[in-house]
């Protein structure tokens, strides 16, 4: 179709010539800056030489038409007009998300069943193979912890750090509710794991996973960090009442 649209285009601005073979004395030159002889004795009132041939042009708009239609439909099945990024100008905060929202469900069902039915298995197959044969190592060798343990594949992808990213997006939303629910009830906050989403929403941020710190260490030093803040506010009422009884004593 795009090469018979092609040729009618070209026809259409550079038409083919019609000439009057017995009248001319060389051969066609239409080129710019070409020369094309005529007989001497040849009779112009029989007409023109050299004259552009008529050419319907009425068909052009329709096979435009009907190409952007086919390449539409190729783009459909090729599933080409989901995987792009909605775009949009002048849009809010408000309307990026939602259609970033409407994106990653319109292409969720073309990668998740992909990722879950071929490469999982896939992969779940060549490790069963390679432990199987010892690729790992002894299995007397392996930790306790992962004798028996059950394991997944999880799959990097344009698809996953885009909903990654979607973390960090709504950890900003989550974190403005329970600001707000906080004035009003300070243990509102309590209603969320505020380490796993500040940890998730750091990783959709971009970081490398090595960056943030175990969860243990983590745990160990906020544990610590409680009791010193706990040290001190006892230290703190200690010094008030001895101050208060130094003051009644006075």
């Amino acid at each position: 179709m795009t090469r018979v649209i092609l040729t009618a285009g070209q026809k259409a601005v550079d038409p083919p010539m019609l000439a009057v073979a017995e009248a001319l004395g060389s051969d066609i030159d239409i080129q710019a800056g070409g020369v094309t002889t005529v007989m001497a004795e040849y009779d112009k009132r029989l007409g023109d030489v050299l004259s552009p041939l008529s050419i319907d042009k009425s068909g052009l708009p329709l096979g435009m038409q009907m190409l952007d239609g086919v390449q539409a439909e190729l783009a459909k099945a090729l599933y080409i007009d989901k995987l792009n990024l909605p775009r949009g100008q002048e849009m809010t905060a408000y309307e990026t998300s939602i259609r970033f929202q409407e994106y990653i469900r319109t292409i969720l069902p073309l990668f998740e069943p992909k990722e879950a039915e071929m490469e999982a298995q896939v992969c779940q197959l060549t490790f069963d193979i390679l432990f199987r044969h010892g690729a790992f190592g002894s299995i007397r060798d392996m930790p306790p912890s992962l004798q028996g343990a059950d394991y997944q594949f999880k799959f990097i992808s344009p698809l996953s750090k885009a909903i990654e990213e979607k973390k960090t997006n709504v950890f900003g939303q989550v974190v403005n509710v329970l600001s707000s629910a906080a004035q009003i009830e300070p243990l509102a906050v309590s209603n969320v794991d505020i380490n796993k989403a500040t940890r998730d929403a750091i990783v959709g941020a971009g970081a490398d996973a090595d960056w943030l710190i175990e969860e243990k260490q983590v745990a160990q030093a906020q544990a610590q960090a409680r009791e010193q803040q706990s040290a001190q506010q006892q230290m703190a009422m200690t010094q008030q009442a001895k101050e208060l009884i130094s003051a009644e004593g006075k």
